[in-house]
């Protein structure tokens, strides 16, 4: 997908996501640079952060471990009204995990759409320290991601769909590209694009 132009962006829906995946289940014989002896469960999306452009951020989250088909129903919906779709990473990972799953449920490919993604434009236009969402809002000076307890919070809520934890998750996940990048450019410092 090509980067839009700013002409090309007035008048479109314009979708912000980030999304929370799953990490994989397996059986290892160690725990250091080693081959995966057996895959007990494959990554499957968590949670999806999301705003359309002058709306307020949702989430929305798996109903149970490894059941993200309406979630995934629910991407295909926005992704079907969206004309560009922005996301942190959002080629390399976001919107390819969401098509996997997405055909992995049995949904057609939505509409075409353009996208932006933050972290090409980062890398292109700066030479930051470190291009993590939350080193980049926090070296501009707009917000930081909230701070959790690693690995155990996606443990946590992949075990169990009511633990306190997902309001963790959900704020954590909250933290997408549209409030950050809005916020930079408010503050006079320049443009991404």
């Amino acid at each position: 997908m090509g980067k839009p132009t700013k002409s090309s962006t007035l008048g479109s829906k314009v979708l912000y996501i980030d999304i929370e995946t799953s990490p994989l289940v397996c059986l290892t014989w160690g725990m250091w640079q080693v081959n995966v002896a057996k895959l007990l469960e494959d990554m499957y999306i968590l949670c999806v952060a999301y705003q359309l452009e002058g709306e307020k951020i949702n989430v929305i989250k798996c109903e149970s471990r490894q059941d993200d088909r309406n979630l995934c129903k629910q991407l295909h919906e926005l992704f079907s009204q969206a004309d560009i779709i922005v996301g942190q990473n959002g080629d390399s990972f976001d919107i390819k995990k969401i098509n996997g799953r997405m055909a992995f449920w049995g949904f057609d490919s939505p509409p075409p759409y353009k996208t932006i993604d933050t972290l090409k434009i980062l890398k292109r236009r700066f030479g930051l320290t470190k291009n993590s969402l939350d080193f980049v809002c926090q070296y501009f000076k707009i917000g930081k991601k909230k701070k959790h307890q690693g690995i155990d919070l996606w443990d946590n809520c992949m075990r169990d769909i009511n633990h306190k934890d997902w309001k963790t998750m959900e704020i954590y996940n909250k933290h997408i590209p549209p409030r950050n990048f809005d916020g930079f450019r408010s503050t006079g410092r320049g443009k991404f694009r």
